[in-house]
């Protein structure tokens, strides 16, 4: 008797040491949407997330087949407004005869951009992969956008560098989705 009562004190003992992982949250660099105080024709830009995407997961790719949803690793706001702020300030950087705002600035005729991201993810080869196109739509005419295929080197180890990595590959998509 006295042999189970040390054993289930001494199971008690270690369970109890042991901790549960902690979560960790993860913003892009620059999520927070600054209008710019020039006076232009407004863009609507929209983006849209491919469905494994619009989960909380940040997701890296382990082989050319297999992606990891992270379970303790998780984005700290919907990744679609987090793309959609950042590239709307790297594009009001560009000195655009435009300035592109949220869809909350839209009226009637306001055109639209719309990036669709298919692949925001780090790599198991110390990349960083963001994949999409964009449409453009003015006047109830769409017209084809471009497609984009950015890789980004991953500067450091874990999913920091791997976020940091995939913010500097929005502000290459930026270069390339505007109309």
């Amino acid at each position: 008797m006295k042999l189970w009562f040390i054993t289930v004190c001494l199971a008690l003992a270690v369970g109890a040491c042991a901790s549960a992982p902690t979560t960790q949250y993860y913003r892009l660099s620059d999520t927070a949407y600054r209008l710019p105080a020039t006076q232009k024709s407004n863009v609507v830009l929209r983006v849209v997330v491919a469905e494994p995407l619009k989960g909380q997961n940040l997701l890296y790719q382990t082989d050319a087949h297999t992606l990891h949803f992270a379970k303790q690793h998780l984005w700290a706001e919907p990744l679609d407004i987090a793309i959609r702020n950042q590239l709307a300030n790297a594009l009001n950087q560009q000195n655009r005869p435009v300035r592109f705002v949220p869809p909350s600035l839209q009226n009637n005729d306001t055109p639209e951009l719309t990036v669709y991201i298919e692949q925001f993810h780090g790599r198991f080869d110390g990349q960083t992969q963001i994949e999409g196109y964009s449409v453009f739509k003015h006047q109830g005419k769409t017209t084809a956008g471009s497609n984009f295929s950015v890789l980004t080197a991953q500067q450091g180890d874990g999913y920091a560098a791997m976020i940091d990595s995939l913010s500097t590959g929005l502000q290459q998509v930026a270069t390339q989705i505007a109309p």
